[in-house]
């Protein structure tokens, strides 16, 4: 059997970023448990898409130079259950997650390696979080981040800007 992190909100607070991995474990649940709890709140809980998402997804898969992988932290079945909900097509983009590795710097070399990555090839990533920045800093990656979350000098609202954000590859 295999087993999944849940994450537990405590009221007062913590230097989780201090942790090594993304996800603080507080309470083990069979994994299998864990996607069938995801997927029913799923059936009637559609997951939103950051405005443009979907559009600035397709853009980069309609250009030839540009490869497009995915890497998340979370579990493969999951991550594409909410992509999926949220409209996104994922066909023909390859996905590297918790199921390959649990570090988020070895998950985004995977997701790298799936993109077929040449070493002439830019490279960014698009996160939101403080451990997207230690982890592109890490890998010396290029990072956009999306949202406000984190400080960071290259930030985008959302993906409607598809020049400003080319600007940044």
């Amino acid at each position: 059997m295999v087993w999944s992190p849940v994450i537990v909100s405590y009221p007062f607070h913590c230097c989780w970023k201090h942790f090594p991995t993304p996800i603080i474990t507080t309470i083990a649940v069979p994994r299998s448990i864990f996607i069938s709890k995801i997927n029913s709140y799923l059936k009637s809980n559609l997951v939103r898409e950051v405005t443009g998402a979907i559009k600035f997804i397709e853009y980069l898969k309609s250009k030839s130079d540009i490869a497009l992988s995915i890497a998340t932290g979370g579990w493969r079945e999951t991550a594409i259950a909410k992509l999926e909900s949220a409209g996104f097509d994922l066909t023909n983009i390859p996905l590297a997650s918790s199921n390959d590795h649990y570090s988020r710097t070895e998950i985004m070399k995977l997701a790298k390696n799936k993109a077929n990555y040449e070493p002439h090839f830019s490279l960014t990533y698009f996160g939101d979080a403080e451990w997207d920045l230690r982890a592109c800093k890490d890998l010396n990656i290029n990072l956009v981040i999306v949202g406000s979350r984190v400080n960071h000098n290259q930030t985008i609202n959302d993906y409607t800007d598809i020049e400003k954000i080319m600007s940044y590859l």
